[in-house]
């Protein structure tokens, strides 16, 4: 996966995703599990189902999701 600058990041998620997901978060249904020194942020999702996004990160980039 190639570095994606975090300012930029919201652009390469699909717009059903990331409505979808922000409808969650508002509705307290995301569980922060994260680790930030590593670079590593863990969310808990419970959507239909329960699930979990991951998301690395290198300073002010996005590394992996």
């Amino acid at each position: 996966m190639r570095r994606i600058n975090l300012s930029k990041f919201k652009s390469q998620i699909d717009p059903v995703i990331l409505s979808r997901g922000r409808g969650y978060f508002l509705q307290g249904k995301v569980k922060f599990v994260d680790n930030p020194t590593k670079g590593i942020h863990e969310f808990r999702v419970r959507g239909r189902d329960m699930y979990e996004v991951h998301i690395t990160t290198d300073g002010d980039a996005v590394t992996g999701y």
